[in-house]
């Protein structure tokens, strides 16, 4: 009896040391897995700032370009407008009649030059929160919910009205460009009028590279369509893979973990 005894204290000994030591490596691997989780969040994180940031500056270049180009017009608007022009070739001069110009609807201008205002401002405002409001540092036994993760769905449902207007704006802009740039192709060869030629407006205004700067708008309002695309596709997948609580799956690790050691 004394001899079946010390045979089952010495299994419980053993039996509780290996718990112990079971105990031990799973919370070392959840705390490694932790800390490779919150490296995740924080890289996911830093390229929304980015990508929050470059669709500010595309969108307040586009804007500025069309805005720029659409100066000098005054009311007038140059998106799905036709030219009604002469070309002498001697003088190598570009004469455009006012009087015989067919000009687009004042409010294509309008609201796709306020569009592209909004986008910016939208971009610049939710890349400053996402800089303000980073994730913290958060330890196994604590909660990892933060103010940056609290501001996923909000600025998801932003990007995907950004990207639906930025969608819209760049579509109508680009359409309204190649509409006033056929009749220019047709002499021409171009959209660009030749630079040894020179562009005369009758009702006396000044004269820009019209389409430098609205073919710049354009390439810029589609790479801020581009980057708000990419902002709300990592916001989606954020979201939907729950990258900002690692703790839940470090906590159902351990806990598997624990089983695995009891049953054993």
């Amino acid at each position: 009896l004394a001899d079946s005894g010390q045979g089952l204290t010495k299994q419980k000994s053993s039996k509780q040391q290996n718990n112990g030591n079971s105990t031990g490596r799973s919370s070392m691997i959840s705390r490694i897995d932790l800390e490779k989780a919150q490296l995740r969040i924080s890289r996911w994180h830093s390229f929304q700032i980015v990508a929050l940031g470059c669709a500010f500056l595309c969108c307040t270049i586009a804007a500025f370009c069309l805005s720029y180009a659409l100066l000098s017009l005054q009311s007038d608007c140059l998106l799905f407008a036709s030219w009604n022009y002469t070309v002498d070739k001697q003088a190598k001069v570009v004469n455009v009649f006012y009087d015989q110009t067919q000009w687009g609807d004042s409010y294509q201008c309008t609201l796709t030059l306020y569009s592209l205002v909004t986008a910016a401002l939208a971009s610049f405002m939710c890349c400053w929160f996402f800089i303000f409001f980073r994730p913290r540092k958060a330890f196994p036994r604590q909660n990892t919910h933060s103010t940056a993760s609290t501001l996923v769905l909000p600025i998801l449902l932003i990007s995907f009205v950004f990207v639906t207007l930025m969608l819209i704006v760049s579509s109508r802009l680009l359409t309204g460009l190649l509409h006033w740039c056929n009749g220019i192709v047709k002499e021409f060869g171009s959209c660009n009028f030749p630079s040894d030629y020179e562009v005369v407006l009758t009702w006396n205004v000044r004269t820009v590279n019209y389409f430098g700067f609205l073919a710049s708008s354009s390439l810029f309002a589609w790479l801020g369509c581009v980057l708000w695309l990419a902002v709300f596709l990592s916001l989606l997948a954020r979201w939907c893979m729950h990258i900002d609580f690692p703790g839940a799956h470090v906590s159902n690790g351990r806990a598997s973990s624990n089983e695995q050691s009891v049953a054993a």
